[in-house]
């Protein structure tokens, strides 16, 4: 499973929607400039202190 952010519509999505898809799909979205692979905020992985 991987996790993309639309940058584009498609299909039920919206640009900045996140979604988890099949390897194969995943990159047939990002390469087709559809999505791009998502990576979470870092910052808000970290616990506040």
């Amino acid at each position: 499973m991987e996790t993309v952010e639309f940058i584009k519509p498609w299909k039920i999505y919206s640009p900045g929607d996140v979604a988890g898809f099949e390897a194969d799909q995943a990159k047939i979205l990002t390469d087709g400039k559809v999505a791009k692979p998502y990576e979470a905020d870092a910052k808000a992985a970290k616990p506040a202190k």
